[in-house]
């Protein structure tokens, strides 16, 4: 996207939120937004650490594990070298297959390497404790939310579920969509939702309203969208689909977002080569944009 039609956009919707609110709340400063980024970078990278664990294991237990068809459960843990994904078999109390994780290697940019055991062994009380909460969080969840998960035609790829022990009477439960289709980046239909000790909903919320599947090809160097007053910041859910999608399979370099909650407008740049997420007032871009002789103008 070039700049100068990138600028022009931004003018353009700055000027329509001008005109639609002056009772919205003030830009955050680039200083007060940090601790915000810092945030949501922390929890976005983690899920997508979890997520990308869950592809990669995945992809191996498919194409290696003598017993994939008798696997219902998965799960994750670590010690102090390496990180697992364990696949097992709730019934039978069993693990069927490992992929492993060394921490040495950079877990957080592609390429992901693992090594795998494809095995028959009993599983031992932890790992069916770590299957078992896992399962029950996902399953309380479909009960209790039921439809208002599904958001997207469920030709365009199926749900996955992000399992967060937070403390012994808190869980947190992650729903990022996905998609089966090449060149497409799923953003949207993407929830969280909380469970109390026994799995009962405390919380849930929907990060975006609707399902969002953005064309993608290889070249692109950023995509935009934007956000409103019910979230009015990038999520971790888009750190973390924008970094599985974006990056790792079409090397986009920048996730652009508009705060349209703001007075005049907040535009959010998350560098995914950087890993940096920066904010900054629409107006005071324009200004820093004149001076520097490249005023914005209307797309072309």
């Amino acid at each position: 996207m070039r700049i100068s039609r990138l600028l022009g956009l931004l003018l353009l919707m700055t000027i329509c939120l001008m005109a639609e609110g002056k009772n919205k709340a003030k830009c955050p400063t680039p200083e007060s937004f940090k601790p915000i980024a810092d945030s949501i970078l922390h929890e976005g990278y983690r899920l997508y650490s979890y997520e990308k664990m869950a592809w990669v294991g995945s992809d191996s237990m498919f194409a290696h594990c003598s017993h994939a068809k008798e696997v219902n459960a998965q799960a994750y843990l670590e010690d102090a070298n390496n990180k697992y994904y364990i696949f097992g078999n709730l019934e039978q109390a069993k693990i069927y297959f490992v992929s492993i994780f060394n921490k040495s290697n950079n877990l957080i940019y592609a390429p992901w390497k693992s090594t795998w055991n494809d095995m028959d062994r009993a599983a031992g009380q932890y790992e069916m404790d770590l299957l078992r909460y896992r399962n029950t969080a996902i399953r309380k969840v479909l009960d209790a939310c039921g439809d208002s998960l599904y958001k997207a035609n469920g030709e365009e790829g199926g749900l996955n579920f992000d399992v967060k022990y937070i403390g012994p009477n808190l869980t947190r439960v992650y729903i990022l969509q996905g998609t089966s289709k090449s060149g497409v980046l799923p953003m949207g239909n993407d929830c969280m939702v909380e469970l109390d000790k026994d799995f009962k909903v405390l919380k849930f919320k929907r990060f975006h309203h609707s399902y969002l599947p953005m064309k993608m090809q290889k070249g692109v160097t950023n995509f935009m969208h934007s956000h409103t007053q019910d979230n009015p910041y990038i999520t971790s859910t888009d750190v973390c689909n924008a970094l599985l999608y974006a990056r790792d399979l079409f090397r986009t370099k920048e996730f652009l977002v508009m705060g349209t909650a703001f007075q005049s407008g907040f535009y959010m740049k998350f560098n995914m080569i950087k890993g940096e997420l920066t904010g900054e007032n629409i107006e005071t871009l324009e200004k820093d944009s004149e001076k520097k002789g490249s005023p914005a103008k209307p797309c072309d």
